[in-house]
């Protein structure tokens, strides 16, 4: 009689042992992981320091809730009138655009603090307005869309400041210059199509003027008017009340001499300075290159 013999290889064992440790080291990370809280900095020093160094007063001083319509404002109080402001942040539950405008609300603080609010660096959200709020950058890091939204009238003239690169000619050689490279496709200015879609508007709203004004001034018998009328209100909202066109854009694109993974959470003095005189120096570049076009075709 020949007794069975189980043989169990040593490979086999080796992995199975490791199987076992990947699991419960995995399980280990994961453990700890759902204790880590939601985020892991206090914006709130932020927050008071926009209050106490931004004039949100000056900032609010012509919404049209508040004193006077933007629309109609007497060159006597326009002449010290502050800028508009629109801000963009998203909408974490619904997965929305959400737009604060200076025109229609009064800003403050807190407005700006929900749009700043980035996950992946551990910023928390913000709760404004009944709404949990994140950065709009999250949906669209440059919402020219959200301000054609807000402010359907008047034409545009769009500066757009990039300061993710849309191009670099080398490949990425590791996997952080991936991260960063896929970071920055993910940030970068993506208003092109908005921009050919403006202009395709535009053409239609030219033709449906110029329809109009043939039909206005042509005979036409009651019955055609009466149906004119009725169209007539329709295309005044067309025309009037979104009809604003992008009739000029400039952008103004951030070079990168060192490229590294963290740089858009590098707030310290020094990158902060040194990313002011770029986007000054990059600016200045831009319009003088603009300027000089200008005045080459004046002079043609």
């Amino acid at each position: 009689m020949f007794e069975p013999v189980w043989f169990y290889p040593a490979s086999l064992l080796n992995y199975s042992i490791l199987r076992w440790l990947n699991y419960s080291i995995l399980w280990a990370i994961f453990s700890s992981y759902t204790r880590i809280p939601p985020h892991l900095y206090d914006v709130k020093p932020l927050e008071d320091t926009l209050s106490k160094f931004v004039d949100f007063q000056k900032i609010n001083k012509l919404n049209k809730k508040g004193i006077i319509a933007s629309m109609s404002v007497p060159k006597k109080e326009s002449k010290g009138a502050s800028p508009r402001l629109i801000m963009t942040c998203t909408d974490i539950q619904r997965s929305e655009s959400v737009t604060f405008d200076s025109d229609n609300m009064k800003i403050d603080a807190g407005h700006v603090i929900a749009c700043t609010g980035f996950p992946f660096y551990g910023l928390p959200w913000t709760q404004k307005d009944g709404l949990f709020l994140w950065d709009g950058s999250l949906l669209s890091n440059t919402p020219l869309r959200e301000v054609i939204d807000a402010s359907p009238k008047n034409h545009k003239r769009v500066y757009i400041v990039n300061l993710f690169p849309k191009t670099q000619k080398e490949l990425p050689t590791n996997m952080f210059d991936i991260w960063h490279r896929a970071r920055d496709i993910i940030h970068t200015d993506k208003t092109d199509h908005n921009i050919h879609m403006s202009k395709i508007i535009s053409r239609h709203l030219t033709l449906l003027r110029q329809m109009h004004d043939l039909l206005n001034n042509a005979h036409i018998d009651d019955t055609m008017k009466d149906t004119f009328m009725k169209i007539e209100e329709d295309y005044h909202k067309l025309a009037t009340d979104r009809g604003a066109i992008i009739e000029e854009i400039t952008k103004i694109e951030r070079a990168e001499d060192v490229r590294y993974i963290f740089e858009d959470a590098d707030f310290s003095l020094g990158t902060i300075k040194k990313l002011i005189k770029q986007g000054e120096e990059g600016a200045e570049q831009v319009l003088n290159e603009k300027n000089r076009d200008i005045n080459q075709m004046s002079n043609s």
